[in-house]
């Protein structure tokens, strides 16, 4: 599977054997993502043929969450805080109401009168990592971007040109391909002869520099000195709470998607939470793909 350009040249278009072709909205280099918009040729109520969209590839792999449909007897509006939203338009009807529901919600978050009838639906969910979002990220939107908006992020794996590639990006370097050696590399930074002929300025300029630029690191170490001792003001308070194992999707509800950063350490960043009980916590995600 490769990238394409539209008849028209103005799109950027990625095609699944047997499902149709997407556009292509958002390329996440560093992060190997990339965030496409299903086009007319797939359904139009997509929720009515889940299982029929496999979008796993020998190079990509889609982004999903767990999801249950819940039928109602009555029109409801869902708190803007849990995460249910719904009625789905193209599911429900003057007699039924379907709703989507995040499959590790409380129970007590469901309206009475409400019953399952699907559970474990593997739905297709659009990242915002590098996303400017206006507000706090709530479920309703979450949906609305598969069901409305009909985007949905894809990672893509599988070859050592991808690594590459990504760890080009993270240098703030170029990624290259050479055909004899069949192999990806870093494109080296190239050097303008007028900024060897104006060396002396440039050090000049540099020298005039140094004052600002380590005040700004001092900030900046003040600022990162603050947010570590938030955490740890905020991990010794709690520390006599009794250790729980929580699964994935538990920690997306707990932190809400992992909405609220609260800072960046050495292996990941840290966001708030709060459990069921109302009691706050921090939560540390490791960036396992900066490793080496």
């Amino acid at each position: 599977m490769e990238l394409t350009c539209s008849s028209s040249g103005n799109e950027t278009l990625l095609t699944f054997p047997n499902l149709g072709s997407t556009k292509v909205q958002f390329i996440n280099y560093r992060e190997g993502e990339i965030t496409i918009e299903l086009g007319n040729s797939w359904p139009s109520c997509l929720l009515q043929n889940i299982t029929m969209m496999n979008l796993t590839t020998v190079v990509y792999q889609p982004l999903t969450y767990q999801a249950s449909l819940l039928t109602c007897p009555r029109k409801f509006v869902p708190n803007i805080s849990d995460e249910l939203t719904g009625p789905v338009s193209c599911l429900s009807n003057s007699s039924e109401f379907v709703y989507v529901v995040d499959a590790f919600e409380f129970i007590e978050k469901i309206p009475s009168g409400c019953t399952v009838v699907r559970s474990g639906i593997d739905i297709l969910l659009r990242s915002y990592l590098g996303v400017k979002i206006a507000g706090q990220i709530t479920y309703e939107m979450i949906v609305d971007d598969f069901l409305v908006r009909r985007l949905e992020t894809l990672f893509w794996f599988g070859t050592n040109t991808t690594k590459e590639c990504m760890d080009c990006e993270l240098r703030g370097t170029r990624c290259g391909y050479n055909l004899i050696r069949k192999e990806a590399f870093c494109k080296p930074h190239k050097l303008n002869a007028k900024i060897i002929s104006a060396a002396s300025a440039a050090g000049f300029v540099i020298l005039l520099s140094i004052p600002a630029i380590l005040f700004y690191l001092s900030r900046k170490s003040d600022r990162e000195r603050k947010i570590r001792l938030k955490v740890e003001q905020f991990l010794t308070t709690y520390k006599v709470t009794k250790p729980t194992r929580y699964t994935f999707g538990e920690l997306k509800k707990i932190t809400k998607h992992f909405s609220n950063k609260l800072g960046q350490g050495g292996f990941g960043s840290v966001y708030k939470g709060e459990l069921s009980n109302g009691l706050p916590v921090a939560v540390k995600m490791l960036e396992f793909k900066r490793c080496r």
